[in-house]
């Protein structure tokens, strides 16, 4: 799927669960797993946001809207990857974003995500004391969107970016979304927020650790964290990282380092 593609979005079915016996690389999903996070949506609606508020539960197939990717964290860029001899080791081609620095204390256990909020909350007013205001990138607003991953849950697997007045409610403990076919926005299942070193506030797999990479890889919609074992890397999981979403990174890259893409060998 990643070669015929050229894009990384089945990485976002990776992530350690319970339940499972498979000695599998971390980059390969694991179907059998039991209670793993859902991936982040990638699948958009072509509609304004405002729209998107009447639209929870709708079936999509049967409406003129055109559907397209949420997310361009690595911009148009293509998927550069190779296996080694074996088939277990995935070279995949992109840079270093940040490294994460704090980690929330708890993960969400619930698909609607609203017990994580007060805790989270408390967190988030208290670590964001360590970071000078004028070098981050933290923010009211930028916690209540990172919440649901800056999306609205419009269909099962498509979502419209923002939607403010609804992300606001998360971060006030309101439901999230309604139970009908759409199910609650599963965002924070199983997932923890994270603060990098730089700053940026991000939502990611609840095994992550400080000192894990935030990396971008070329053909992924999200970015990834990668945790280095020697000079390998073990896929961690794919992160909403508030405020490179949207290519942001790779302009930054662009624009600071003269180098080639790095290689990061997955297993």
């Amino acid at each position: 799927m990643i070669q015929k593609y050229r894009n990384l979005d089945i990485l976002g079915h990776c992530s350690p669960s319970e339940g499972t016996h498979l000695e599998l690389p971390s980059w390969v999903p694991d179907w059998t797993a039991k209670s793993s996070s859902m991936h982040f949506f990638k699948r958009g609606a072509s509609v304004e946001p405002h729209e998107a508020r009447n639209m929870n539960g709708v079936d999509i197939d049967e409406m003129d809207i055109e559907i397209g990717k949420l997310y361009n964290a690595s911009g148009d860029g293509l998927a550069q990857v190779s296996l080694d001899s074996t088939g277990r080791r995935l070279s995949c081609k992109g840079f270093q974003l940040d490294r994460i620095r704090h980690i929330s204390p708890t993960a969400g256990t619930t698909l609607a995500g609203v017990e994580v909020v007060v805790p989270w909350t408390e967190w988030f007013s208290e670590i964001s004391l360590t970071f000078p205001p004028a070098s981050t990138h933290l923010s009211r607003d930028a916690f209540c969107r990172t919440l649901t991953s800056n999306c609205y849950r419009v269909a099962v697997d498509v979502g419209v970016r923002g939607c403010a007045a609804e992300l606001s409610s998360v971060a006030a403990g309101e439901e999230i979304g309604s139970m009908d076919i759409t199910g609650p926005h599963p965002a924070t299942f199983r997932r923890r927020l994270v603060l990098t070193e730089n700053g940026y506030l991000g939502l990611t797999a609840e095994h992550a650790q400080p000192e894990d990479w935030v990396v971008i890889l070329m053909g992924g919609q999200v970015p990834f964290v990668l945790r280095q074992v020697d000079a390998q890397y073990v896929l961690v999981g794919e992160a909403y990282i508030h405020g490179m979403m949207d290519g942001e990174a790779l302009a930054l890259w662009e624009v600071d380092t003269a180098t080639e893409l790095s290689t990061f060998e997955i297993w």
